[in-house]
């Protein structure tokens, strides 16, 4: 941990003073990464990261990652709303606390993405675009009530522009699925 000076010199560093629900207070050293990424140090040396938030992106109402994604960790298949989601008043997780690994390490790429603007917001648009970490596809994932909700105009130019960026884009809707190529053609994945 870095000295107090050396908290002075770096505008990256900051000690943070945050409420606990006991009344009392936790100390932690914020720092900022050039990855748009705030890693919080807690003073018994635990790590945690943290997206750093956008303004006008939060959650909010939006829960379409509680329905369209599976959770095995849950048994919960894609297309069906999580039991745990809160859909009354803000939405939200009834076990955020206790949450499984994979719905902690989900980051919402509409939150994280600047140049994705409100209206590409997953519930707004029946998609949610993602990044695939085991492959370089670009995804649309869709609820597979709405298998085609990509090919609406805002969502499929974006998915053209990004086909056009050199990246594989896949549609995927439960199991069927789509590449969409950067000539704006598109065609079922075998």
């Amino acid at each position: 941990m870095p000295s107090t000076s050396k908290l002075r010199e770096s505008s990256r560093l900051m000690l943070v003073k945050t409420p606990e629900k006991n009344g009392l207070w936790r100390f932690l050293l914020r720092k900022r990464n050039p990855d748009n990424r705030v890693k919080y140090i807690e003073s018994d040396s635990r790590r945690e990261e943290f997206m750093l938030a956008i303004p006008g992106k939060a959650c909010g109402e939006c829960s379409f990652c509680c329905k369209v994604l599976e959770i095995t960790e849950l048994t919960k298949p894609a297309g069906e709303l999580c039991e745990n989601c809160l859909t009354s008043g803000s939405g939200g997780c009834g076990i955020y606390m206790t949450r499984p690994q994979v719905c902690r390490d989900y980051e919402c790429l509409w939150k994280s993405e600047r140049s994705l603007g409100s209206r590409l917001r997953p519930d707004r648009t029946g998609t949610i675009l993602m990044e695939d970490p085991d492959s370089d596809e670009y995804r649309a994932v869709c609820d597979p009530e709405k298998p085609f909700a990509w090919l609406t105009p805002l969502v499929f130019k974006h998915l053209v522009a990004m086909a056009k960026s050199g990246r594989i884009v896949v549609a995927k809707a439960g199991l069927k699925s789509w590449r969409i190529r950067a000539n704006g053609q598109w065609g079922p994945c075998i």
